[in-house]
């Protein structure tokens, strides 16, 4: 039996050894890829029923800036935001975290 194991451990060593690591492309960092133990209801934030519900929304809504103590934006997310005359449009410049 105790060799059976050795035999396993060293086959899976030497493969480990032997298949090159994988090469992380620039569009799979643009992706974000999360594990989720049930699914998902809503993602509208008023209609968020359970816990798994609300984590999500907060993950898909939340973070390119937050608001101060004073009511003043401060970055999260985005690192930097502008806006066209009137705002009537906003540009969110996004810190890139895994480049």
């Amino acid at each position: 039996m105790k060799r059976k194991l050795l035999h396993a451990f060293l086959l899976v060593s030497l493969i480990t050894l032997l298949v090159p690591p994988t090469q992380v492309t620039a569009q799979a960092l643009q992706a974000a890829r999360v594990g989720l133990l049930s699914p998902v209801a809503a993602l509208d934030p008023a209609l968020t029923a359970t816990d798994m519900d609300a984590v999500i929304v907060e993950q898909l809504f939340l973070g390119l800036v937050e608001i101060d103590e004073e009511g003043n934006p401060q970055s999260e997310l985005a690192e930097a935001w502008e806006t066209t005359a009137g705002t009537q449009a906003w540009t969110f410049h996004i810190i890139l975290m895994f480049v």
